[in-house]
């Protein structure tokens, strides 16, 4: 009689541990694939949307230049489907990291100081269609400020 309450108190505690299990891995594959697999997090819907409305993506970029000039310039990027939008959101710190590169070009430095909002635009468009898989067609500038 001990023994099969034993038993039985031993395949519970299995019993739970697997579905525990299946539970958990279940959770964290939908997580990894919510995209592929289309599930809304409606929870973090509203939040999302306000950090990155629906077509575009905004980047913040903040250097100094020669080293006693600040600069910080924030870009609006369009995007034509949800996946460019997906996929430049994810990417945006390796963007980031090319832009701030870019800044110690002489060529960048110098439209930076003269605000040549066409230069630094072009350079900011090439440098996001080396990385980009679809191209970009466009950015604007949000905000500028160089002093």
């Amino acid at each position: 009689m001990q023994r099969k309450k034993k038993r039985s108190s031993f395949l519970k505690k299995v019993g739970t541990v697997f579905v525990a299990a299946v539970f958990l891995v279940g959770s964290w594959l939908s997580w990894k694939y919510r995209d592929e697999l289309r599930v809304p997090l409606t929870r973090f819907k509203k939040a999302l949307e306000s950090v990155h409305p629906r077509g575009q993506v905004r980047c913040s970029v903040a250097s100094t230049v020669d080293g006693k000039h600040y600069l910080r310039m924030k870009l609006a990027i369009p995007c034509e489907d949800r996946s460019q939008r997906l996929w430049l959101t994810r990417n945006l710190p390796r963007l980031k990291n090319r832009l701030l590169m870019k800044m110690s070009e002489p060529e960048i430095k110098e439209a930076i100081k003269n605000r040549d909002f066409e230069t630094i635009r072009h350079h900011v468009l090439k440098t996001l269609n080396t990385i980009s898989k679809k191209p970009v067609n466009h950015v604007y500038f949000e905000s500028f400020i160089y002093d």
